[in-house]
This record gives structure tokens, sequence and C-alpha cells, in this order.
């Protein structure tokens, strides 16, 4: 009951958050103007990872756990601290090196879980760190299309609630929880066509959180190493593929550009949301082989037997520019004048009767 409490009151207050995040994100300079390797026609207001945030610490309320409470307090920390980093990149735009340098102390916050998830020590501490700044990094790529990265969150967030409810651990699937009923609130209006985006500051927490919540995985369910890249397979696919294009073509591997794996979808001719049930694992591009721009072919209905058939109406045909000069007779100067030879078709030419 406290759980779906939880769920509830996270929605809500995302929900309402966003509603209010919507109106004063124009006042504040909050927006995302468009651009030419951006999909929306008008700025959008970037403050949806603000209501993400107040939603799920509303939902914790109700959810907060008695164990793991040093965990969870370095995680929410960590969590603020990138929203802070994420809020100032939106409005007046960090560079690469500060972002680094923000999400680096974030992940040194989970020193000891980054200790405690291998064996060795030390080749632990640096693989727990290649993971969390990657998987920060890849789901803030991956915001690049109304409903990607939080749909893609959402069902993360599920999935590993449901993960560590089946092992054992409910302290670490309490918190998971209100964080989905916060995305889900936060979806509302991230949806095509969408009127509030989660900025980096979004981007960056819910990354953050997926990567620690996915490292417990092992030391805690029992999940093997090797298998830990498959439960976040989309977000690695998506920035190893963009920065192996960025590369081969010799550009900076940090500008933006639309490489990504949702770009590629759309440019296939998927919409939308056929491209958010591809990445999400329920659907199938509709473009056919070997095209980076070309649109499927529509497919044929097939019709009752007896059924009328409505007559395909031609287009319209462009308009002929004008002649420069009147066009002349075929038949000569006068249809009607004798010793003319007539072409053959001319409706003056006269016939010989056999």
């Amino acid at each position: 009951m406290p759980a779906t409490l939880g769920v509830i009151t996270a929605c809500l207050v995302s929900l309402l958050l966003g509603r209010a995040a919507i109106a004063a994100a124009g006042r504040l300079r909050f927006l995302d103007a468009p651009g030419e390797r951006k999909l929306q026609s008008r700025p959008i207001p970037v403050l949806g990872g603000a209501a993400i945030v107040l939603g799920l610490l509303a939902g914790l309320t109700l959810t907060w756990p008695d164990a793991e409470r040093g965990l969870l307090l370095r995680w929410l920390a960590g969590s603020l601290w990138l929203l802070v980093v994420g809020m100032l990149d939106d409005r007046r735009g960090l560079g690469p090196r500060r972002r680094l340098l923000g999400q680096l102390l974030a992940a040194l916050l989970l020193l000891p879980e980054l200790r405690g998830w291998l064996d060795p020590g030390g080749l632990a501490v640096a693989l727990g760190l290649v993971w969390v700044l990657g998987l920060v990094n890849a789901m803030n790529f991956l915001d690049n299309m109304d409903g990607a990265a939080g749909t893609l969150a959402l069902t993360g967030a599920v999935a590993l609630a449901l993960s560590f409810g089946v092992a054992g651990v409910p302290a670490l699937a309490a918190p998971l929880w209100p964080l989905a009923g916060a995305l889900a609130g936060f979806l509302w209006w991230n949806r095509p066509s969408a009127r509030l985006y989660m900025g980096d500051a979004g981007a960056t927490v819910l990354g953050y959180t997926l990567a620690l919540f996915s490292l417990l995985l092992v030391p805690r369910a029992g999940l093997s190493p090797w298998l830990l890249p498959f439960v976040v397979a989309l977000p690695l696919y998506d920035s190893c593929t963009v920065f192996w294009i960025r590369w081969r073509e010799g550009r900076p591997l940090w500008v933006g550009d639309r490489r990504h794996a949702t770009h590629r979808l759309l440019d296939r001719g998927s919409g939308i949301g056929r491209a958010l049930a591809v990445l999400n694992g329920a659907g199938r591009p509709t473009a056919r082989r070997g095209g980076g721009a070309s649109r499927g072919r529509p497919r044929r209905r097939s019709r009752r037997p007896g059924a009328r058939r409505t007559p395909r109406r031609n287009p319209p045909r462009p308009p002929t520019a004008p002649r420069s000069r009147p066009r002349r007779p075929r038949c000569g100067p006068h249809p009607g004048r004798r010793g003319t030879r007539r072409p053959r078709g001319c409706p003056f030419r006269r016939t010989r009767r056999r």
C-alpha cells in the first residue's frame, strides 16, 4: 500500500509541477531553441528534470525504507548535485570539461558501492566510475526525441524494481517505484509533440540512477557482471555507434549531430510513435532496406469480395509556362488554301474514296 501511494503521489506532483514549469520557463529563460539537429520548430521549456526530481522526493516520503539509508542518502545527494549542474548547463551552457567534472564528483559519492560490486578493489572502482560516467552521458545523448529517454528510463526503473523485489531486496526496489511514477507524470507533457523537455538536468539524473541500481544487481541480486551491459543495452549502443561515426568522419566526439539511433529511425521513414515502439522493443521499422531517407511502401489493404473500389484520382498537373510566340498551324497559313500539302491526321485533309 505505501508503494502504491508513493507512485500516485510522485505521478501527481510531477504532473502538476510540469504544468507549472511550462508556464515559468519563459520568464526564467529555460528554453531549448530550435536548430538544425533538433526536431522541434519552436522553443520548448527544459525544466522537466526539476519536476521529475521533486516528484521523486514527494513519493519517497511515503516509501522511504528503513534499510540502506546511507546508500540512498548518497544517491540523493549525487542526484541533487547533477540536477544543479544540469540546470546550469540548460540555462547558460557549460563546456564538456565542466560537465564531466561535475559528473565525476557525483560518481565519487558512490565509492563505498563501487568498491564492493567486484572482488578486486582497484579494478572495481575504475570500472564502476567508467560505468557511471558512461551511462550518465549515454542517457543525455539519447534525450533527442519526444519521449525517448523518458520511456526508456520508465521501463528500466520498473524492470530494476521487479528484479530487486524478486531477489528479496525490497529496500532497493522502494525508491524505484516513485521514480517510475514521476516519469509517468512527466511523460504526459513529453509525449509527441512535446510541450516540456527534461533537459540535461533530468537526463543526467536518470542515467546516474540507472547506473547505480544496475550496478547493485551484481552484489545484491546475484547478477553476473558479464550480463550487466545487456540491462541498459540501448543507451550504450547509441553512444558507441555515435562515437564511432564521429571518430570515423574526423569530427569532435562531443559535438551533437543527427546520427543517433532515434534520428536514423526517423530518416528511414518511421514516425515518432513507431520509433518509440522500436526503441522499447515493441515494434519494427517500416522502411525499405538500403535507403537512408527513403520511405517504405504503403501496405495494400485487402478488399472484400463485392466491395466497391473507389477510383484513384490523379494529381493535378502543374501549369505550363506560356509560350514566347504563338504556335504555327500544321496545315500552312490557311487551312482551306489550295495547293497546300496537309500532313496525315489533319482534319482538313481530303481523303480519296476508292
